[in-house]
């Protein structure tokens, strides 16, 4: 993928921007400057002598921000695509036990990326990868802790090379375009109810329960709880469940509760499909749901349909039904909040 290609689809702006990508020091090694209408100019080479630049980077992972030359800020760009190059090894867990895949970047670095296909396994819906970047996106946004997203082309050159038939045939049976999670490396252990985390955890344990609840999540669960640990930090993952009054069947719809209706909110009572944190968020006094449910509410008006913006036009229509389900969510925020601390009082 060229750089030229990687920047068409900027936005239509007026202030001066400057495209920046960030190595794993933080420091800025290519510079590209937009003009009014988001033209691609050449690349130079240069140091960043920008004042603020904000230290992004994941690893060897190259994130794109713009530079607003009015405001003196930075903000992410997440239009980031990268191609799949070889295949490292699929996952021995999960359903559809996802490949990790070495990936490059349109700056030639290389980067190990989770591929999330629709065809892995039969039971994965088609809308799973807009369920899986619409969720990332926004838990990025939120603050929570998850792999970076990513999104990654599949080329004919690459599913040719793989040794694996069926793989190589569930993935060209799929969108050409992908979602990918950054792998986060080793050490990380799957959940389990006896681990317990820091009374300064549970806050953002607690937004993770309200980020779920309004998603919809009921797969993050004690039975399945999707969430990786490593000494006091926890990352989740898996995301393709979410949605659901979104992007369920028509049929399927009506039986969907949104989590601010009547008997919407359900994943606190006991059993397997109880959350993982309900236990801890349940008696505690170090969590406050509705300074979470402020973040929500500081997201700008746009933000979801610019996730949205950002994948991939062969995914087709959902994303952009997730974004009115979400903006929707936003204004009955409140009253998920009472039901949950409703919940913590049974």
């Amino acid at each position: 993928m060229s750089s030229r290609g990687f920047c068409r689809g900027l936005p239509s702006r007026t202030e001066p921007t400057v495209l920046v990508t960030l190595n794993c020091d933080g420091f800025a090694v290519l510079v590209q400057m937009a003009g009014s209408r988001g033209e691609s100019a050449p690349y130079q080479e240069k140091e960043n002598d920008k004042p603020g630049a904000p230290q992004l980077a994941i690893g060897k992972v190259f994130i794109i921000c713009l530079y607003n030359g009015q405001t003196n800020s930075w903000t992410p760009d997440r239009k980031l695509e990268c191609e799949a190059v070889s295949f490292a090894r699929r996952a021995t867990s999960g359903r559809s036990k996802p490949p990790l895949v070495f990936a490059e970047t349109p700056f030639g670095e290389t980067v190990e990326v989770w591929l999330k296909a629709p065809r892995l396994h039969p039971g994965i819906s088609d809308t799973a990868p807009s369920r899986e970047w619409m969720a990332a996106r926004l838990a990025e946004d939120l603050g929570l802790p998850c792999p970076p997203p990513i999104l990654v082309r599949l080329t004919d050159d690459f599913t040719e090379s793989l040794s694996d038939e069926n793989l190589a045939e569930s993935l060209r049976a799929g969108p050409s375009v992908v979602y990918g999670a950054i792998h986060l490396g080793s050490g990380w252990r799957r959940w389990s109810e006896a681990n317990k985390m820091p009374r300064h955890q549970h806050q953002i344990q607690g937004q993770t329960y309200l980020f779920d609840t309004i998603i919809q999540n009921w797969d993050r669960r004690i039975a399945n709880p999707n969430i990786l640990k490593k000494g006091d930090e926890f990352r989740i993952l898996d995301h393709e469940e979410c949605f659901g009054s979104a992007t369920a069947p028509d049929d399927e719809k009506p039986f969907i509760h949104v989590p601010w209706s009547v008997g919407g909110l359900t994943n606190f009572i006991a059993g397997d499909y109880q959350h993982p944190f309900w236990r801890t968020l349940k008696p505690s006094n170090h969590v406050d749901f509705n300074v979470a449910a402020q973040t929500w509410k500081r997201l700008p008006a746009d933000t979801f349909s610019m996730y949205a913006n950002d994948a991939p036009p062969e995914w087709g229509a959902a994303c952009d039904d997730i974004a009115s389900y979400l903006t929707l969510a936003v204004q009955h925020i409140d009253e998920v909040v009472v039901a949950i601390e409703g919940a913590r009082q049974l």
